[in-house]
């Protein structure tokens, strides 16, 4: 490193053709110049610059070693330059995880929009329903719906989830309308079992009065996958408790009807959509420039369907 410093100083002094003017670009000394001068002379055993009191020009070895220092130099300040754009512009490889509901809920539609605005980001977006698979060190940034984010990452609060209750007109034309939680006890309710922590096969429901009702129910399924959920909903194998923004296409399409519509569902599973990252002490722009698009996007939605 001292060489490498030394060759640097020595491109500086002849580019600058002064030990002072070199000292100042440097941010040093005439003294701390012309010792490194003598330090890197007096290891390459050969003199480098003829000094005389009108003029400091190389000799004919410093001509021939200042070429290669030159583009040193130029490469250095292309590394610095770099960095400083690395720093400044979003760019690089993007890695994200998601399950395919939030995924699809989320974020698609926002991806050609984010492209148009940051085009030197490449994104590898990857389905994930398991939290220990979504927030291990491959992924720069997890989507998770979660009412405890992992306490060793940052989280960010995106989006407040709410829950319905829904099922296809032929399964209630079969089996009857649910008219109160309690009739929930007669009809196959599809169950979502939350990856983070076991729930009892329960569903709590509030009315307009704020009177909580908790029902048990039963189910011929049990899985984590809402997509899997609104899909057995929708060929009437039973009645789902499905956060909104899985069902809100089906139910415009008229292939769910949601059902116990008086009532609200709080906080079933998960109560909110959180981007969650390692925290470090200078964030690369392409995290930030990401998690902030969709945390805009999120409160847009929201605000429209509110």
């Amino acid at each position: 490193m001292n060489f490498l410093s030394g060759l640097m100083t020595f491109a500086s002094v002849v580019q600058h053709k002064s030990f002072s003017r070199a000292a100042e670009q440097l941010g040093t000394t005439n003294s701390a110049v012309s010792k490194q001068i003598a330090k890197l002379e007096d290891r390459l055993k050969i003199r480098l610059l003829d000094r005389n009191t009108r003029a400091l020009t190389p000799t004919d070895a410093g001509d021939l070693i200042y070429q290669h220092c030159a583009r040193i130099v130029d490469e250095a300040q292309a590394i610095h330059s770099m960095l400083d754009q690395w720093r400044t512009q979003p760019g690089g490889t993007l890695k994200v995880s998601a399950s395919a509901s939030v995924a699809k809920a989320f974020l698609s539609a926002g991806l050609p929009e984010f492209f148009k605005r940051y085009p030197d980001i490449r994104l590898e977006l990857s389905h994930s329903e398991k939290l220990e698979e979504s927030c291990d060190e491959r992924h720069d940034i997890a989507f998770l719906i979660t009412d405890a984010p992992p306490l060793d990452r940052v989280a960010r609060r995106l989006a407040e989830i709410d829950y319905l209750v829904c099922a296809s007109p032929a399964y209630l034309a079969t089996h009857g309308s649910p008219q109160a939680p309690e009739d929930l006890r007669q009809h196959n309710c599809l169950l979502f079992n939350h990856w983070r922590r076991g729930r009892p096969a329960r569903w709590t429901f509030t009315d307009e009065h704020s009177f909580a009702t908790d029902v048990a129910v039963i189910s011929n399924t049990l899985t984590n996958d809402v997509d899997a959920l609104l899909t057995l909903a929708k060929d009437s194998t039973g009645i789902a408790l499905l956060p909104r923004f899985a069902a809100t296409q089906a139910l415009e399409n008229g292939l769910l009807v949601e059902v116990l519509d008086r009532f609200t569902v709080p906080n079933h599973h998960a109560d909110a959509l959180f981007a969650v990252y390692t925290a470090s002490p200078v964030q690369p722009p392409k995290i930030r420039a990401f998690i902030d698009f969709f945390a805009l996007r999120c409160d847009q939605q929201q605000r429209a369907c509110s």
